[in-house]
């Protein structure tokens, strides 16, 4: 898995070539959340809901480059 690189996000916003495209998700189903990290909020739960911590946590397990 490769790391989180912000600059991927920025170059992509800025119309800047690059190999490599951005990768972020706004929301998961809580299901999936739940899953991943091990936890067991209720199925109303919004991912973007979620304590910054395991927010943070979730979107480093999925690769992704920026948190929204």
């Amino acid at each position: 898995m490769r790391d989180p690189d912000k600059q991927r996000f920025l170059n992509a916003v800025h119309h800047i070539e690059q190999t490599e495209i951005p990768l972020f998700e706004m929301e998961a189903d809580i299901e999936v959340v739940n899953r991943m990290l091990g936890t067991d909020y209720p199925l109303a739960t919004r991912s973007y809901d979620l304590p910054a911590d395991q927010l943070v946590e979730w979107n480093r397990r999925m690769g992704s480059d920026m948190v929204y």
